[in-house]
């Protein structure tokens, strides 16, 4: 008959299933992801559950080379087309919470867990030592390494002896110290450090007063002396005893510990080394440039390129490093299960916007706020494996549709 022919088949370009506890349904509703009241439908709750869940999902490109990182925190589990995606050998083992924009390829071995603040990080890192803050109570620092885009004002962090500025250079080799090498603060916090009741003292936050330390050039190692001032500089805040500990270093580039710094020994490297060559740290490449406020038992391998949504201790409503972690607003990894070993990339969904999985508002008036992610879920998603590849489909599958006439 004219006229008649049957319809396509419909495509299901993605189904979600996933199941929430109260919990999780009041932080939604905190948010303001929810609205309340009698006017909500059942549509509405399944539209704030399937946002919320777009917005800590990771996805991988030739950018990132080892598989996602699940979610596996407090027992959440997350199928993909029926292969879970919160451990095992096939997503990599491990977890991370907090906010970032870029993609990072993480390998680490050992117990425990590590945290890493950078509000720029770009290149490789392998490290066995490595931990930023300040030396007593205080949690956060500030260590520029390389030539990080967001170090500015440079003539703040005091001269060399002949009165040169901090020239940031692209980091390069191995940094090796027996002890630590940070700034020590000195005066106390100003008012607008004191957040509630949490921050009242400097004990949480830098607020007084730092002499920066810098090195900048070629540091040759153990005969470092012949190239001060000549192919090698410091700022006059840098003492003998700092440059006699990291006499074992070899690396050309530029540091600078600009309130607190490395606690501690510190060993770290921008390539990998093993018995038979240096070998670039995944698509990291061998250099680093990077701003780091925080740094605990970091001994891993990092690649790649990202930041972190702001900078911790310059953002009131972070609050404490340990409520920053229970909140999930600080990016960590950690093993999971009975293994010791974490691996696998995050990548930002598309065009530079965030992954997050810390809460929506982190601190307010004086208390951490609690992650959606922070609580169990059990998600399931078939069709396309993530938000990026959802839109990529719908783009492709519409690219012939136009409007009716």
């Amino acid at each position: 008959m004219a006229g008649v022919g049957s319809a396509s088949s419909r495509e299901e370009v993605q189904k979600y299933e996933v199941k929430i506890t109260q919990e999780a349904y009041d932080i939604l509703v905190d948010e303001g992801v929810l609205a309340t009241g009698s006017g909500v439908t059942m549509f509405d709750i399944q539209q704030a559950i399937v946002t919320k869940e777009e917005q800590g999902e990771v996805t991988s490109s030739t950018s990132t080379q080892l598989d996602a990182l699940g979610d596996n925190q407090v027992g959440t589990t997350r199928f993909v087309n029926g292969e879970n995606r919160s451990s095992g050998s096939g997503v990599g083992i491990g977890q991370w919470v907090g906010t970032f924009s870029g993609s990072v390829d993480i390998f680490r071995t050992g117990s425990g867990f590590e945290v890493l603040h950078c509000t720029y990080f770009s290149g490789s890192l392998s490290a066995s030592s490595f931990e930023v803050g300040c030396l007593g109570s205080v949690d956060y620092g500030r260590v520029f390494i390389g030539a990080p885009d967001d170090i500015t004002h440079t003539s703040s962090l005091g001269t060399a002896p002949g009165g040169l500025y901090l020239k940031p250079i692209p980091f390069s080799g191995s940094f090796i110290s027996t002890d630590s090498f940070h700034t020590a603060e000195s005066g106390s916090a100003s008012g607008s450090r004191i957040i509630g009741g949490a921050t009242s003292s400097n004990q949480d936050i830098p607020g007084g007063t730092y002499n920066a330390k810098w090195i900048s050039g070629s540091f040759p190692g153990v005969g470092y002396t012949s190239s001060l001032g000549s192919t090698l500089f410091t700022s006059s805040a840098v003492t003998t005893a700092d440059l006699n500990n990291m006499s074992a270093s070899n690396f050309v580039g530029s540091i600078c510990v600009a309130s607190g710094g490395f606690e501690g020994a510190t060993s770290f490297a921008t390539m990998h080394s093993t018995s038979t060559d240096n070998q670039p740290i995944f698509n990291g490449g061998r250099f680093l440039d990077a701003t780091v406020e925080v740094a605990f038992t970091v001994k891993a391998r990092y690649g790649g390129k990202f930041r972190h949504s702001g900078s911790l201790t310059d953002n009131d409503n972070t609050g404490a490093l340990v409520s920053g972690l229970l909140g999930g607003t600080i990016f960590a990894i950690a093993p999971s299960g009975s293994g010791d070993v974490v691996s696998g990339s995050i990548e930002s969904i598309a065009n530079g916007g965030f992954s997050n999985r810390g809460p929506g508002k982190p601190y307010v008036n004086g208390s951490a706020k609690k992650s959606y992610f922070k609580t169990k879920r059990t998600v399931k998603v078939t069709g396309q494996i993530d938000k990026f590849q959802k839109s990529a489909r719908k783009a492709a599958a519409t690219v012939n549709f136009s409007p009716k006439s």
